[in-house]
C-alpha cells in the first residue's frame, strides 16, 4: 500500500474535489453518488459498519463495477 489516503479520505478527497476526476473514479456525477447513498440508506438499511462508511462501501462496490480491476488492486485502494 502505497497511497498514504485511507479509503475513507480518498473518497473525501474526490468528494471535495473536481467533478470530473469524481465521475472518472466513480461512473457517476458526486450529486447522483450522495443520492443513492441517501436513496439505499432509506431504503435498504444500508448503514455504516465499525470501520467503513456507506461512502466508502459503495465506492468499492462501484470501483469493481468501473474499473474490472482484480481484488489485489482494489485491497490496495480501501484498505
Amino acid at each position: 500500500h502505497t497511497s498514504v489516503l485511507t479509503g475513507q479520505k480518498w473518497i473525501e478527497e474526490l468528494l471535495e474535489g473536481h467533478p470530473g476526476r469524481f465521475r472518472r473514479a466513480m461512473g457517476m456525477s458526486k450529486y447522483v453518488f450522495k443520492k443513492l447513498v441517501h436513496a439505499l440508506h432509506m431504503h435498504c438499511r444500508f448503514t455504516p459498519t465499525k470501520h467503513v462508511s456507506c461512502e466508502e462501501q459503495l465506492a468499492i462496490f462501484l470501483r469493481i463495477a468501473v474499473t474490472g480491476l482484480g481484488n489485489r488492486e482494489h485491497q490496495e485502494r480501501f484498505q
